[in-house]
């Protein structure tokens, strides 16, 4: 996973966050720990359940333990107070919310702050469990026919109800154009968390870097860190960036 990084969290975040510790406390419940009989063992699983929630500051305790009484009270099944104790080890409370998942969410996975994430291709079972994530919109930087793009992504995520748009960049030739459409639609966007993908986080990394600088006013040298992390830009690359970067009177010599 990538880092989960700090900063203000508007209501409509909080709002969704609590939704998310209730699912996934849920998931949490319906999990390995039924074996009553034997704590430790159910110790030894909690690290791989796949929507394993860890809070931090922000959530009050007594709001935790209401949703957990909640949970209890359905009835999923059945817990020892040893578990149940397991569960609400949270050490210092913050408000944000990390939900491990039992694997990536897509090769070259990085978390740019609590509504902007980048990647490559997602496979289609990660697609399927994008809304779960608290994923509600997706766009995609690479054309329908690069390799591993798969066909009915949009349908798969506009069953959850995630928008979906499609912006096909050519890889030889990256325009300006593309990246004021790409602005357009993250300007549009308000605070749903938005997944930004290609095909290996490369054109992704690299518009999501311009948007930030360019729109947000993030440092040049912060928002390229996000970049390294994937991949150092080369040739026609570096010119896009360098000609988006001046058309906005933003001196940089990181390209």
């Amino acid at each position: 996973m990538g880092r989960i990084a700090t900063g203000y969290r508007t209501s409509a975040w909080i709002e969704r966050s609590r939704h998310n510790v209730l699912h996934a406390t849920a998931s949490v419940l319906r999990s390995r720990l039924s074996d009553r009989t034997s704590p430790k063992a159910g110790a030894q699983e909690l690290p791989r359940c796949g929507k394993l929630c860890e809070l931090r500051e922000g959530f009050h305790r007594e709001e935790v333990m209401r949703l957990t009484s909640v949970l209890l009270e359905t009835a999923i099944i059945p817990l020892s107070m040893k578990q149940i104790a397991l569960l609400l080890l949270i050490g210092p409370i913050t408000p944000f919310l990390n939900i491990a998942q039992g694997d990536e969410l897509a090769v070259n996975h990085i978390v740019i702050n609590d509504r902007l994430h980048t990647s490559g291709q997602p496979e289609s079972a990660q697609l399927s469990g994008l809304a779960e994530r608290g994923f509600e919109m997706v766009i995609n930087l690479a054309p329908p026919t690069t390799q591993g793009a798969i066909a009915t992504e949009g349908q798969l995520v506009a069953e959850d109800g995630i928008v979906y748009v499609n912006i096909p960049v050519d890889w030889r030739n990256p325009t300006y154009a593309d990246f004021a459409l790409f602005s357009g639609v993250l300007n549009q966007s308000g605070d749903r968390q938005v997944l930004i993908h290609c095909q290996v986080n490369k054109r992704a990394s690299m518009f999501t870097f311009l948007y930030q600088v360019v729109h947000e006013h993030v440092p040049v040298e912060t928002a390229f860190e996000f970049v390294k992390q994937v991949w150092v830009p080369e040739d026609q690359w570096v010119v896009f960036g360098n000609m988006v970067l001046e058309r906005h009177h933003i001196d940089s010599e990181i390209l």
